[in-house]
């Protein structure tokens, strides 16, 4: 099955890294990885209005 997959990293995450969006998104033929640069663990809060862009242009 081709799903689309929205994977969303932060560059500066000092809990996971950016390594664990990478490695999902690689298993994933159809996935989109967005890395967000200066952005850390979680970027909903830290830059929403550019998740949620996003996020909405996916879903779009």
């Amino acid at each position: 099955m081709n799903v689309p997959v929205l994977m969303v990293a932060g560059q500066l995450d000092g809990m996971i890294g950016t390594a664990p969006a990478r490695l999902a998104a690689a298993l994933h033929p159809a996935a989109r990885l967005e890395v967000l640069e200066g952005v850390g663990h979680r970027p909903w809060v830290e830059t929403p209005a550019e998740f949620a862009r996003l996020v909405g242009e996916f879903l779009g």
